[in-house]
């Protein structure tokens, strides 16, 4: 069963010149490109494998989602910086799936990267993806590692004649997917939640080597959670306060809200990461406890023992003249007090609740 996910060594190679594109994935996937077009009166949604394809059903008048579900082909990305005019230090950024959650002002755009964390039902584990966007004048691009994430309620919103949504700019839409991607971070923190119920029962009833390993896997796994949220509060406090043109002043308390968000998420965090190392005075308390009532059970049974093993090795020595050695009736006499000597032994230490 899979803990958590691993730590990722970089793959860049060393000395590179600033700006060199190289995917540090392991998805190899063909990139799949969405066009997803909308106003108030209009909603149209395009796929394609191919950039000019979607290049030239932009319509300027309308909104335009344009998102890539797959980083590997760095050509597509080159085209996609040539043809929106993307640094190519920001274009970097994209490729490298290990950065952590920024903001960055330029010109034309506003660039922005973060992660999406998905549970994984079929192993136990916590998925991290990388998520970059672009937003400009009438455009959102979102580029991610592979196909699959959690902004499906926003396109059912968007396909809603409705909708707010449809009534507002790409700047909407940008705070609509990182709201999304916190609310669903209640999620990974309610599973946590779980597993740690869980493991804190096994703890109590029955501790073993493989209940501290647990321990170890789930604190790994909340600092890498951590370590990918944590950083995401600082990118949307710069929305929030950000004076760019293409981010309306309006949706400065919306950001704000998904601060507060993520701030109590990562108050849950700290009270999972607090709990898990509390388990570990937890399981040492357990296996003592469990260690004394062993030895309280050997106690018991040596001591019932003690007092039938004097008399055996009394009626054991091999003296001569002993008088009980010639009684017809003197070995079921000693058995039967033997007998009696322990069960007495036994009622009266458990009437002194010694077990």
């Amino acid at each position: 069963m899979k803990l958590s996910f691993p730590f990722k060594k970089a793959r860049k190679e060393v000395g590179l010149p600033p700006g060199t594109l190289v995917y540090t994935g392991e998805e190899k996937k063909i990139p799949k490109l969405t066009l997803t077009r909308y106003s108030e009166t209009e909603h149209k949604e395009i796929s394609s494998e191919s950039f000019e394809e979607i290049e030239v059903k932009i319509d300027k008048k309308t909104v335009n989602w344009i998102n890539i579900d797959g980083l590997a082909d760095v050509g597509l990305i080159e085209k996609i910086g040539k043809s929106f005019d993307i640094h190519h230090l920001a274009l970097e950024d994209v490729l490298n799936l290990e950065h952590l959650p920024k903001v960055e002002y330029y010109d034309d755009y506003v660039f922005l990267t973060f992660k999406m964390l998905k549970y994984n039902e079929e192993d136990q584990s916590v998925e991290a993806e990388h998520m970059s966007c672009f937003l400009g004048d009438g455009y959102l691009i979102s580029l991610q590692e592979r196909v699959g994430d959690v902004f499906n309620r926003i396109r059912e919103r968007l396909a809603t004649e409705t909708s707010r949504a449809r009534k507002k700019k790409a700047d909407y839409l940008l705070y609509l997917m990182i709201d999304s991607a916190v609310d669903n971070y209640y999620l990974i923190v309610d599973r946590m939640y779980d597993k740690i119920a869980d493991l804190e029962k096994d703890l109590l009833e029955n501790p073993t080597q493989d209940s501290l390993e647990k321990i170890n896997e789930y604190k790994k796994r909340l600092m890498l959670i951590r370590r990918y949220i944590y950083p995401l509060m600082e990118v949307v406090r710069k929305l929030t306060k950000s004076d760019s043109a293409f981010i309306d002043s309006y949706l400065d308390d919306y950001f704000s809200d998904v601060s507060d968000h993520i701030q109590d998420v990562i108050a849950h965090l700290e009270i999972q990461r607090e709990t898990l190392y509390s388990f570990f005075d937890l399981y040492n308390s357990t296996v003592g406890n469990k260690l004394n009532q062993v030895m309280k059970s050997l106690t018991v049974i040596a001591t019932i023992f003690i007092p039938l093993t004097f008399i055996a090795g009394v009626y054991g020595m091999n003296f001569k003249f002993m008088p009980e050695l010639d009684w017809r009736w003197g070995y079921p006499i000693i058995l039967i007090c033997m007998a009696v000597i322990g069960v007495s032994m036994f009622f009266y230490m458990k009437k002194k609740h010694w077990f």
